[in-house]
């Protein structure tokens, strides 16, 4: 922000310096008292934000409102996704879980009061939470291998810890890991309070720090999900900036694999303070068999009946080894049971060879199961079914390249407004979005000034043409210098009748051509200058959008922020076509410009957030709900830019260009220019696109959409991908947390890459 003042106190001392070589001491003294003006905007802004900030400290009251108000839309949120995940249905796999062997757990001591026991099983949850609110310090880690149900029981877990809470317990919140990054945020909560804030968006509605002191003062219990997911060197970063963050009174549960927690508290040098360890046992071959006959009919068929013979009798080869975890039980039943395919290939040699190629076969499986399954729906009431039918071959081709997409930015999490950042560069992604918004600003300028000329010059121009070609017509047709008086008397009436005729055609058609003329060139001259100005406006504005990023809070830090980046970016287009244009008009279109966007914009940018401002009734985030919201908050800011700038661009550019008229002439054209029917509606136009459009340059739905038309233009992803992965999300094949989008399993994450590097080296 520091850097950002002293850019637009330059930029005004270049303008002073050469307002005073061009036009004298009087008209500069002028331009700096209203510059003196604008430049005092930043400094009462910020002011008075410090104020606000210092005044909005949360009270107990917005405290406990927000606390009831989370703990039921988490409730909700999350028994949504069980039901999504089919976790009880028909019931909760049989998944027994107890205390580690291995050496990664601190003193029994500082776990909890004499003997340590920690057992249980998933379909009984019950006492797991028990156990769990029996800990000193209520931590708990839950590790396990690929597809163990590690996720799930903590899932499980938060949904019993809320439907059997007690007076002062916290609310327990699942979060991913992936976005934390300790070496920039090194206390967790201050993470957990940003979390908080863009998952649970409704809870500003209790006050603007409400997140924070819900987190700071121990009303939060979180789950953190997917230690393994992170990369690895900032796993043991994670364990270290816990240990350093977590109070006495801190809960905490986390998740992970067991060899990735196992290294992790090796290089951090140091166990998870004051936490239990638990692992799940295997499930038996009986187990599995017990699940998956509660999952068939009734009167199951031969063939199935083998198949669960052959497990209680434990001669089901490598079958057993597949449905010992959770994952192995849901895609064999997913992928046989639901369809009713036939079992014979689960006990032939084709694909039981190995353990890892029937879990191959399986997931090869997946997406035309389910397609097949569940076909789509439009009814309301059936959240579990898609929306659309979609094309299994082009379901995979998506998914693979989504599967590639994380692994190359190294996280589980798939966050739709970062696709762009991972696609092109901040450079080109601001160059691109400048260079349309200059085309477009351009464009409009110069076919709005190229309709008003040509209308002007078609007026003119026809009204001389037509009646010169009237009198030229009249005169040839005619002979008035005749000698004969008395032939001028007897047809004077008939000649003058002839006369107004002839003068009318040629007056009409001279007014037709004249227009069509002026029309023609207008539009041709102002395309020509619209395509010149907009490269050259959008080159420069390239880069300035893509230097500038982040909107600052409230209303007048906008405003005087906006004066400040209005008239330095006003400056730096305005000297960009200054080669064009002249240097003494540039200065000038660069000030009016960067008035108009100062005060246009930062308008723009306080009503958008307030417009934007959630309310109590909404709940969690989703990753729909984001987009829908972004989306609806741009095309919001560019109506009320439209408006702005429709408002002040014909008075601004008045009062500037009364400069040399006077105030009270300038200020008089410029109404009438904001005003008028033609020119008006221009200026409000351009003004609105340039400023609604500049303002979301670094956002989220314009680089989206800017980088989905190319990916689908490339085949890459579907050009309507929410609606895809929403689908996805319904069909079981990706799961959310908050805002983003995941995987189902990470191991069917990980067969799509296998998959797609396989089939590159076939082709090469």
């Amino acid at each position: 922000m520091a850097g950002l003042g002293l850019l637009g106190l330059g930029g005004c001392g270049a303008v002073l310096v050469v307002l005073l070589m061009m036009r004298g001491l009087e008209v500069t003294a002028h331009v700096a008292g209203i510059m003196g003006v604008m430049l005092s905007f930043p400094a009462l802004a910020i002011a008075l934000r410090g104020w606000a900030h210092r005044s909005r400290v949360a009270t107990a009251d917005q405290v406990g409102q927000a606390r009831e108000s989370l703990a039921g839309w988490v409730f909700d949120q999350w028994r949504h996704e069980a039901l999504a995940r089919s976790l009880g249905n028909p019931q909760p796999m049989p998944v027994r879980w107890r205390l580690t062997e291995h050496a990664v757990m601190d003193r029994v001591r500082s776990i909890t009061v004499g003997e340590l026991s920690f057992t249980g099983r998933s379909d009984r949850i019950g006492p797991l939470a028990e156990q769990f609110r029996g800990l000193l310090c209520r931590r708990l880690v839950i590790l396990g291998g690929p597809g163990s149900g590690k996720t799930t029981l903590a899932v499980q877990l938060l949904l019993q810890l809320l439907a059997t809470s007690r007076a002062g317990d916290p609310i327990p919140v699942l979060l991913s890991l992936a976005s934390w990054d300790p070496t920039e945020q090194p206390q967790l909560h201050d993470w957990l309070a940003e979390r908080l804030a863009a998952d649970y968006p409704s809870l500003r509605a209790f006050g603007p720090d409400v997140a924070r002191a819900l987190a700071e003062q121990g009303h939060i219990l979180p789950i953190l999900d997917g230690l393994d997911e992170l990369p690895l060197a900032r796993q043991p970063e994670v364990i270290i900036a816990l240990n350093d963050s977590l109070t006495e009174a801190d809960q905490l549960v986390l998740t992970s694999r067991t060899r990735e927690y196992g290294t992790a508290i090796a290089e951090a040098h140091k166990v998870l303070n004051a936490a239990a360890v638990i692992e799940p046992e295997p499930l038996s071959s009986a187990q599995a068999a017990e699940y998956l006959e509660a999952c068939l009919f009734p009167d199951p068929s031969p063939l199935w009946c083998s198949v669960l013979d052959r497990l209680r009798a434990g001669t089901a080869g490598h079958l057993a080894t597949v449905v010992a975890t959770p994952l192995g039980l849901w895609l064999l039943r997913t992928v046989y049971i639901t369809p009713r395919a036939d079992p014979r290939p689960l006990v032939t040699c084709e694909v039981a060879r190995d353990a890892a190629q029937m879990r191959a076969h399986l997931f090869d499986r997946l997406i035309p199961a389910v397609l097949t399954t569940r076909p789509a729906s439009r009814n309301p009431h059936d959240p579990f079914r898609p929306r659309r039918t979609w094309d299994c071959t082009k379901v995979r081709s998506w998914l693979i390249y989504l599967a590639w997409h994380l692994d190359r930015t190294e996280t589980r999490d798939l966050v739709w407004w970062h696709l762009a950042r991972h696609t092109f560069t901040r450079r080109m992604l601001g160059l691109r979005v400048g260079l349309g918004v200059g085309l477009v600003a351009g464009l409009g300028v110069g076919l709005g000034v190229g309709l008003v000329v040509g209308l002007g010059v078609g007026l003119v121009a026809g009204l001389g043409a037509g009646l010169g070609a009237g009198l030229a017509a009249g005169l040839r047709r005619h002979d008035w210098l005749t000698d004969d008086p008395a032939y001028v008397n007897l047809q004077l009436k008939h000649r003058t009748e002839m006369l107004v005729r002839d003068l009318g055609v040629g007056l009409g058609t001279g007014l037709v051509a004249g227009l069509g003329t002026g029309l023609a060139g207008g539009l041709v001259t102002g395309l020509l200058a619209g395509i010149r100005v907009g490269l050259a406006g959008g080159a420069v504005a390239g880069v300035v959008f893509g230097m500038v990023a982040g909107l600052v809070i409230g209303l007048l830090f906008d405003l005087g922020v906006g004066l400040v980046t209005g008239l330095v970016r006003g400056l730096v287009v305005g000297l960009g076509v200054a080669l064009g244009v002249g240097l003494k008009v540039a200065l000038m279109i660069g000030l009016q410009t960067g008035l108009m966007v100062g005060l246009g914009g930062g308008l723009v940018i306080g009503l958008a957030k307030w417009m934007g401002t959630p309310s109590r009734t909404s709940w969690a985030s989703t990753p729909r709900s984001t987009y829908q919201v972004t989306r609806a908050l741009t095309v919001i800011q560019i109506c009320v830019a439209v408006l702005v700038g429709g408002l002040l661009g014909g008075p601004v550019g008045g009062l500037l260009g009364g400069m040399r008229g006077g105030p009270v002439g300038g200020l008089g054209i410029g109404l009438g220019a904001g005003v008028g029917m033609k020119v008006g509606l221009w200026v409000g136009l351009v003004i609105g696109l340039v400023g609604g459009l500049g303002q979301i340059s670094s956002g989220a739905w314009l680089s989206y959409t800017l980088t989905l038309c190319r990916l689908a233009a490339a085949g890459k992803l579907p050009l309507r991908l929410m609606d895809f992965l929403d689908d996805a999300y319904r069909l079981g094949l990706l799961r959310t947390t908050g805002p983003t989008y995941q995987f189902r399993h990470a191991e069917f994450h990980d067969h799509l890459l296998r998959t797609s590097s396989s089939r590159t080296e076939t082709d090469t």
